[in-house]
């Protein structure tokens, strides 16, 4: 039994492609897949329900996010502390990197730790969330 594998673009000529352009496609679209599926899990690693119920929450605090209001997303961070997460992530920033930049804006030092763990009681660390807050949007 001879398997029909699918001609990739980078296999032939640019004329052939154009007589055919959605064959190629098909063919590159069909050996796609998703990084995310294979990337380890550690320790640090969150589950998309997790981050998703943080995005939503920031979502309906934001008009859809078009409104960044800190005094209405301040309380998210505090009922889902993942919303922080979410934020960097939606700024494009590492851990380290959104700290360095809130600490030159802020004049506060902002270290590793400096957000409490969603284990805290939710009045720890409200100053500094307010703080990191502020950077985004003062």
């Amino acid at each position: 039994m001879e398997l029909n594998m699918p001609t990739f673009p980078f296999e032939v000529s640019l004329d052939v492609i154009f007589q055919d352009p959605e064959s190629y496609v098909d063919a590159v679209f069909s050996c796609l897949e998703s990084e995310f599926l294979v990337l380890p899990k550690g320790a640090g690693f969150v589950e998309y329900p997790v981050f998703e119920r943080g995005y939503e929450a920031l979502k309906v605090a934001t008009a859809g996010f078009s409104q960044f209001d800190p005094n209405k997303v301040f309380p998210v961070t505090v009922s889902e502390p993942i919303a922080i997460v979410v934020l960097r992530s939606m700024l494009g920033f590492t851990p380290p990197e959104w700290g360095y930049v809130t600490t030159q804006k802020t004049g506060v030092s902002v270290t590793q730790g400096f957000v409490p763990k969603p284990v805290y009681p939710a009045c720890r660390g409200i100053r500094r969330t307010s703080q990191l807050l502020n950077f985004i949007a003062p």
